[in-house]
């Protein structure tokens, strides 16, 4: 399930089922960010490691595998019968706004100020497309075993919270965003190498 909204910066959102390895891998990409645009809470920025330290605290947490395949049965994932490996969240500004070093440290200070020091959360900035944009991974479980509830509630926080780190750098966001929701296969940019507003216009 993805959400978003039109203001500035942009925060989307993808509920991630299956094959949390992959999307670590997708994040870190050499060919889409470096070592000095990524950053991480509680965990490596490392996603092998990283992989190692969400699975350990989901399973421990969970008591469900992981590891899952990338594709499940609608059912299954209405149903509940499967639970969220891991949080996508993005968060995307208008082309030529910032620098890519001011994109990472407003990423850094949006996660922080969210999810606080407890969940474990990777962060990179991808430069390969025409805007700068931050990709923040999260494990469902913090230390403590809370479970972090991605639904409309906490996307309109993270919207807020969003707008209000804009303001303080000085960044464009616009007053009344319209509101939009949409559900969409949340593998189909990873597997097929699609980027995000192109998937959106396929569903």
């Amino acid at each position: 399930m993805c959400f978003w909204s039109d203001a500035m910066p942009i925060i989307k959102y993808i509920a991630v089922h299956g094959s949390p390895l992959k999307l670590l891998e997708y994040v870190t990409n050499e060919n889409k960010t470096s070592n000095t645009l990524t950053s991480s809470i509680n965990c490596s920025t490392d996603p092998h490691i990283a992989y190692k330290e969400m699975e350990q605290s989901f399973e421990h947490f969970s008591g469900q595998r992981f590891w899952k395949k990338s594709l499940f049965k609608k059912n299954e994932i209405l149903g509940g019968k499967e639970r969220v490996r891991l949080h996508h969240y993005i968060q995307s500004f208008k082309a030529g706004e910032l620098t890519e070093n001011e994109v990472h440290r407003i990423g850094v200070e949006w996660a922080q100020e969210v999810f606080g020091n407890k969940f474990q959360v990777l962060i990179s900035t991808h430069t390969d497309k025409g805007h700068f944009h931050n990709h923040f991974v999260v494990c469902p479980y913090d230390d403590d075993g809370k479970l972090w509830r991605a639904d409309k509630k906490s996307l309109n926080r993270c919207k807020a919270i969003s707008d209000k780190i804009a303001l303080r750098h000085h960044i464009s966001i616009i007053e009344r965003p319209k509101k939009t929701l949409l559900t969409i296969s949340p593998y189909l940019y990873l597997y097929k190498k699609l980027d995000f507003r192109r998937e959106l216009t396929i569903y």
